[in-house]
Formats: C-alpha cells, sequence, structure tokens
C-alpha cells in the first residue's frame, strides 16, 4: 500500500510537470492566434514528450530499456487521452464554459486515462 501512495504521489508530481509544460504550450499558442484544437494537440504533444521520460524512470521505476512495443503503447494511451481531451476543450466552451475550466476538465480526463494506461499498460512489470 506504501508503495502505491508513493507511485501515486511522484505520479502527481510529475503530472504537474506536464500540466505546466502543457499549459504553457497551449496557452502561448492561442496568444499567437493558433486554433485552439491545434494548441491543445501542440501543448499535449509537449507534456506528452516529458511525461514519458519522467514516468518511466521516477514514477513507475521501470528499469528496463526503451523498447518500441513500450513507446507504441504509450503513444496509443496517449492518442487516446488526447482524442479526449480535445473533444472536452471543444465541446464545453461551446456550452458556455470558459476556455480555461475547459481545459482543467481537459487535463483531468487526460490525467485518469493516463495513470491507467501507463499503470496497466505500458509500464506493467512482467
Amino acid at each position: 500500500m506504501r508503495q502505491r501512495i508513493g507511485e501515486v504521489v511522484r505520479f502527481g508530481f510529475v503530472g504537474v510537470l506536464n500540466t505546466l509544460v502543457d499549459f504553457g504550450v497551449f496557452f502561448l499558442a492561442v496568444m499567437v492566434g493558433v486554433p485552439r484544437w491545434w494548441a491543445q494537440v501542440l501543448g499535449y504533444a509537449s507534456g506528452t514528450v516529458n511525461s514519458f521520460f519522467w514516468n518511466k524512470k521516477f514514477t513507475f521505476r521501470h528499469e528496463g530499456s526503451i523498447f518500441i512495443g513500450m513507446v507504441v503503447r504509450f503513444l496509443f494511451v496517449n492518442g487516446v487521452s488526447l482524442g479526449l481531451s480535445v473533444a472536452v476543450i471543444v465541446m464545453l466552451p461551446q456550452l458556455g464554459m470558459e476556455l480555461w475550466l475547459a481545459k482543467i476538465f481537459a487535463s483531468l480526463t487526460s490525467l485518469a486515462v493516463n495513470y491507467v494506461g501507463y499503470k496497466w499498460f505500458v509500464f506493467q512489470r512482467v
């Protein structure tokens, strides 16, 4: 149980770093006139690159080398997560929600999908 709690805390820490990268790129892109959906893709992709390395070594402490199957699974989980987050970032403002709040909801959606996907699909211990 203690190990699981530590893992969740580390995931949260890495998530904060990823979110800072994601939000920074997202809002910078929006400020320079990039469409919201494309800004979401750019921000998310930036956070994803950061996420892979931090989660592999720090969160899940996966000691093995990086191999193609791991990268493909990681990209698959993030593709699902990105698709859901783009849907949220487009749909919620159309329903009257402020963009910053929609971005938070999109990030929370990604957080849940990513933790489950990383834990039991990408960085699972064999």
